[in-house]
């Protein structure tokens, strides 16, 4: 039932989504015009505390704590798809590997686990001046990853498998296009790293992810809605139960 009602409301789920990134990018742009009213006090300061909260890229931040939650919401429904289709005797695993890989993602935003690939990539000499670069190793692994998602790629239905292919190159363009360009910006054309340019280029970054991981919501709901109608127009399942 869970699964049926996040479908009957998808639409408001999808406005409510754009709406909250929206106002987060704004409330952004709005601390990074600010910053040097703020940024600059001291770290026990009011101003400076309130200030952190409406940086996208603050771990305390609000825009991390959706983050978390929205990528959450994807895993749910990711695995509620998967349990609805294994009920069914239908393929089910690519979702729980989805579902699983999302619930990871949201869990780094929080503990910032990716930031190891830097560590690692700066001991293998993937570095220049010092600084590792963890998004050269990341892309690696994005396509390991891809690589095994594609036979569960290729079981989608076509609209669903072009909304999620969308929603991957989103993120990619932020998380590592964006990335780069900050770390260009920052380390080898020595901008300052707390000043406009970068802040505006985080928010580039945090702005194509928080709309990836909405267009993946979207998505995987366009898709659990068929799911549904097929549940209706077949038996209930073996196991009897409502997800």
């Amino acid at each position: 039932m869970i699964l049926d009602g996040l479908v009957a409301k998808r639409a408001s789920v999808k406005r409510g989504l754009l709406v909250a990134i929206g106002l987060l990018l704004a409330l952004d742009l709005l601390a990074i015009l600010t910053a040097p009213l703020w940024r600059d006090l001291d770290d026990g300061s009011l101003r400076t505390y309130v200030g952190s909260w409406f940086v996208l890229d603050s771990e305390q931040g609000l825009g991390t704590w959706f983050a978390v939650l929205q990528l959450a919401l994807a895993a749910s429904i990711c695995a509620l798809i998967g349990l609805r289709l294994r009920d069914r005797s239908e393929p089910w695993r690519g979702w729980l590997f989805t579902s699983i890989l999302l619930a990871w993602m949201s869990i780094d935003e929080q503990i910032g686990a990716h930031e190891i690939l830097g560590i690692v990539a700066d001991r293998i000499g993937v570095s220049v001046k010092g600084s590792g670069l963890w998004f050269v190793l990341a892309f690696g692994l994005v396509l390991v990853v891809g690589a095994a998602l594609i036979p569960f790629a290729r079981s989608l239905t076509r609209r669903t498998r072009l909304g999620l292919f969308g929603a991957c190159a989103l993120f990619l363009i932020g998380a590592l296009g964006f990335e780069a360009l900050a770390w260009i910006y920052v380390i080898a054309w020595y901008g300052s790293p707390t000043g406009i340019g970068a802040g505006l280029l985080q928010l580039g970054e945090e702005g194509f992810e928080l709309l990836a991981v909405a267009l993946v919501v979207t998505t995987v709901l366009g898709y659990a809605a068929t799911v549904s109608h097929r549940s209706e127009l077949s038996s209930p399942g073996r196991s009897g139960y409502a997800i």
